[in-house]
């Protein structure tokens, strides 16, 4: 089957390659930059995901692929059906022009055409977008037939949810069984796909429940996380090892316990600015909801408490000191920084006055953190080398990888934080190791206060209530 993919980002080549690869489609890549096209001509991903470039090679040997700007789409290259994948927010914000300018060309051109076509749209709208944006621009276009089918993947491991998840939202008011049919055909690389039908509105509000579930998991472990810090003998990812045996959880084979692990927060493009759209929606009900409305809060001080666990190692003082932050896409296996953490805690130490080193295996360092002096060292020992800090942010699986011994010998100062809790307490036992979720208690003399104290009992309390260490 011919389709055309519409928008190359993230979303749009997972897919498309997907289909191309697996399905045996022959997909049309539709984007408004010819640079990334040419470049995907030669093989090249404007940006990396795990296992992508081997999709693409194999798509481009057996011939499967064509590219077009929008300008030279037309009916001989548009093929059965439209996937469009373009981006639905602009600086964290939800912005739906991009999606109503691709509608309106695509209409316009069917007219002309008097060609029926099914368009299909995956990227991610809030609740009532169909409805009061979508439908008023194609409702009076014979030929456009729209159905949404929003995209349940995940960055960094978006090809196993691709072929793995049998899953299919489909939003529609009514579908034909001819359309059906394509919907059945571009899927039928799924062993045993789950095509669910739903309203529109009920497709859009699936999406942004399952991202702010997921985020909602990750804000309440680091709540937990920051308690569990001023507890001493405790440890979240040990209570969460505990939890796998409840029978609730256990006969289920629920895996949502990964995301209730404490670390810094989440980033990405996605689950803050839909949590917060999510919020927007409900407040244009009149609906209040304080839980979904303190995510994103909740989400922000897990990364602020990073910062604050560093001015408690060093007494306040973080100018000049050598900060090390390993990890700058907002996860493993993808090059993605969009509000990425590791990229926000670099411009706070700048901020600060410290100096800022940085690595990650597949993400390029933003421009905005070289412009104000943070380095980018692509060997890892390199820019472990010399630092007073070292900041676990991603948990890709080489960073877990790293030893004692390598720490004690390349470092300044040995002061690590485990951003994401993953390693272990009894594997760091010579450097000063700090574990988000885990007790950990600074020595008195670690702290070193300007406070004049009354007697020794006042100063004794002010130990007490200042020496453990938050998130």
């Amino acid at each position: 089957m011919k389709i055309s993919v519409i928008g190359s980002g993230p979303l749009g080549l997972s897919n498309g390659l997907v289909f191309s690869a697996i399905g045996k489609h022959h997909v049309n890549f539709v984007d408004h930059d010819d640079n990334v096209l040419r470049a995907l001509k030669k093989g090249n991903l404007p940006f990396y995901e795990k296992g992508l470039h081997l999709l693409l090679k194999k798509s481009l040997k057996k011939k499967r692929l064509n590219f077009n700007t929008m300008a030279n789409l037309d009916a001989k290259n548009i093929g059965q059906l439209s996937l469009v994948c373009v981006g639905t927010s602009k600086e964290g914000v939800t912005d739906l022009g991009s999606l109503k300018e691709v509608l309106q060309i695509i209409s316009r051109r069917l007219e002309l055409w008097e060609r029926p076509h099914l368009v299909i749209i995956k990227s991610t709208l809030p609740p009532l977008s169909y409805e009061k944006v979508i439908f008023p621009l194609i409702k009076n276009n014979p030929y456009l037939k729209l159905i949404l089918n929003p995209e349940f993947m995940r960055e960094g491991q978006a090809i196993s949810d691709l072929i793995n998840d049998q899953r299919v939202l489909i939003g529609a008011n009514k579908i034909s069984k001819f359309n059906h049919k394509l919907i059945t055909r571009l899927y039928s690389h799924l062993k045993s796909p789950k095509i669910s039908v739903v309203h529109p509105t009920q497709a859009e509000l699936i999406k942004y429940m399952s991202n702010s579930f997921f985020a909602a998991l990750i804000s309440l472990g680091n709540d937990w996380g920051r308690i569990a810090e001023h507890l001493p003998n405790t440890d979240v990812s040990q209570i969460l090892n505990f939890f796998k045996n409840d029978p609730r959880i256990k006969e289920n084979h629920c895996d949502f316990l990964n995301y209730l692990r404490p670390g810094v927060g989440f980033g990405g493009s996605c689950l803050a600015k839909d949590v917060q759209s999510f919020v927007n929606v409900g407040t244009g009900l009149g609906i209040v909801s304080p839980m979904l409305s303190s995510i994103v809060s909740s989400n922000n001080l897990a990364t602020r408490n990073i910062i604050d666990l560093s001015y408690k190692i060093f007494n306040g003082n973080l100018a000049k000191k050598k900060i090390c932050i390993l990890g700058l896409s907002f996860k493993p296996q993808t090059s993605d920084t969009r509000s990425a953490v590791g990229v926000k805690l670099a411009l706070e130490y700048l901020n600060i006055g410290a100096h800022v080193v940085c690595h990650d295996f597949k993400a390029t360092m933003p421009a905005e953190l070289s412009a104000r002096g943070a380095k980018q060292v692509k060997n890892l020992s390199e820019a472990i080398k010399g630092t007073h800090l070292c900041i676990l942010v991603n948990n890709g699986p080489q960073y877990l990888k790293l030893s004692e011994q390598k720490l004690l010998k390349l470092m300044k100062n040995h002061n690590f934080i485990d951003g994401r809790g993953l390693l272990s307490n009894k594997k760091f036992k010579k450097i000063k190791y700090f574990k988000t979720g885990s007790f950990f208690k600074l020595t008195p003399k670690t702290i070193k206060s300007k406070v004049k104290f009354s007697n020794k009992k006042s100063h004794e309390n002010f130990l007490s209530e200042n020496e453990y260490l938050v998130q």
